[in-house]
């Protein structure tokens, strides 16, 4: 970048009116963008670790549970908006 010596403002400094870039460094620059946005797409759809279920069912929570049959629990927090 090389300000125009010409151009001077009511200070005194001079005025930045060209700025002149080279094709490799925007080509760089470009590169670089792409690769952050390809690491955050890989990053989003990354499956996290899997977990290990419990085997017996934890305490007795005042649900009923019939032993041989499957039961369906849905837990929401209080302030769910669904």
């Amino acid at each position: 970048m090389t300000p125009d010596l010409e151009a001077v403002d009511e200070f005194g400094v001079a005025k930045w009116t060209s700025i002149t870039c080279s094709s490799p460094a925007v080509a760089a620059w470009v590169v670089l963008i792409a690769m952050g946005v390809a690491w955050q797409v890989w990053y989003e759809v990354t499956p996290g670790g899997a977990s290990a279920s419990p085997l017996v069912r934890p305490g007795d929570g005042g649900l009923p549970f019939h032993e041989g049959r499957a039961a369906f629990v849905m837990a929401l927090h209080p302030r769910c908006p669904c």
